[in-house]
This record gives C-alpha cells, sequence and structure tokens, in this order.
C-alpha cells in the first residue's frame, strides 16, 4: 500500500485454504481502510472457530452482506472510513 500510495483497500478477498483461522485474527481491516471484506472459510475449523471470526468482524464494524455455501461470506464496512 504504501508504495504506489494507497491509502485504503476497497475489496480485500481472502482464500487461504484453512489459514483464515490463524490470519484473520492477526489482521486490522479497519486500521487497512478495507471497505470490503470476502472470505471463504474452510473446515478445517470447528464451528465454534468460525462464529468466533465472525462476531470478531462484527465487533470492528463489519456486517454480512452475501453468503454462499455457509462458508463463502462477504462484509462490509457499516460506517464510512
Amino acid at each position: 500500500m504504501a508504495e504506489p500510495g494507497d491509502e485504503r483497500i476497497d475489496l480485500l478477498k481472502l482464500d487461504i485454504e484453512g489459514s483464515e483461522y490463524e490470519v484473520l485474527p492477526t489482521l486490522d481491516l479497519r486500521a487497512l481502510g478495507v471497505k470490503v471484506f470476502a472470505t471463504q472459510l474452510h473446515h478445517t475449523g470447528s464451528v465454534r472457530d468460525a462464529r468466533e471470526l465472525i462476531t470478531r468482524l462484527r465487533e470492528n464494524g463489519y456486517e454480512a452482506v452475501a453468503c454462499r455455501s455457509a462458508v463463502k461470506l462477504t462484509f462490509a464496512r457499516r460506517e464510512p472510513i
């Protein structure tokens, strides 16, 4: 982001084949300026793990706006950046 001078990320799509349960908790989507976040939750984690990730996204101001096959989720920021 720094090299091209970008201040925000309009869309971040993350499909990392099961590593989302490790990586997502380390990302600060708000600080990155992510407006729309899409991910695929793989069955490497439990239902509880998936619910915790979704809850964390909601707590950070992201609302689920699309769900496909119960594992492909898209979230959008509720308030403008």
